[in-house]
């Protein structure tokens, strides 16, 4: 089974949440008021509606169309403040088509935030990601984003084959995963112009409450795109 079945399959089942989030309010004084924020990968919309809540005017996007329909719920849930409006939009997006990738003009989005969706894909897929990625930010926009640790065993680190002679690109029971190390963040987004802070944390995730490690990553756009 291939990631995109994967997630397709999976995405009407009940899914749990890394318990006590709190990632993106370790960074919201970098995401400036009112921000244009691309959402990659927003699952059941939790990031999308904390990044509302503050004000930001969010494009929500997902493989999965049953996703979108979670996330539209959440938003519908948010508490209404008189005189204030949401600012949302949700969008269908393929992380590896080039043409959904052109329904986003160049330097449009102050941030771009990623939780836990950049780590399915192959070295030359993954690459040009980032690289949309950078296309998409204005000069100086954010990415702030999450991925697999190569110590996240509880997950798949370690399990299934290695893929492409790459011992940290798997192909296991839930598709294909990638798992990074700091030289692998370094490999990929590197590319991306500057990484400000790379964190391995350990969450508890899923509704089992498994350990899930994860690194945590922001960088910033330098807009030189190869």
């Amino acid at each position: 089974m291939d990631s995109k079945e994967y997630w397709k399959q999976n995405a009407a089942m009940p899914k749990g949440r890394l318990k006590g989030d709190q990632w993106l309010p370790r960074h919201i004084e970098n995401i400036p008021p009112n921000a244009n924020v691309l959402e990659l990968g927003c699952g059941e919309g939790y990031d999308t509606q904390y990044l509302l809540s503050k004000g930001c005017k969010v494009i929500s996007t997902d493989l999965s169309q049953d996703h979108l329909d979670k996330t539209k719920e959440t938003i519908l849930r948010m508490p209404k403040v008189i005189g204030e409006t949401i600012d949302s939009q949700l969008m269908l997006l393929d992380l590896t088509s080039e043409t959904d990738w052109k329904k986003f003009a160049d330097s449009c989005y102050d941030v771009v935030v990623a939780s836990l969706c950049l780590h399915y894909f192959t070295p030359q897929q993954t690459r040009q990601i980032i690289k949309e990625i950078k296309r998409v930010l204005k000069p100086n926009g954010k990415l702030f984003a999450r991925i697999n640790s190569t110590n996240d065993l509880e997950h798949g680190a370690n399990d299934g084959t290695p893929i492409e002679n790459e011992n940290n690109f798997r192909l296991t029971k839930d598709g294909t995963k990638r798992f990074f190390n700091k030289h692998d963040i370094q490999k990929f987004f590197g590319q991306f112009g500057g990484i400000d802070t790379a964190v391995e944390r350990t969450e508890l995730y899923g509704r089992k409450q498994t350990k899930k490690v994860l690194w945590e990553i922001s960088a910033t756009s330098d807009k030189l795109i190869d």
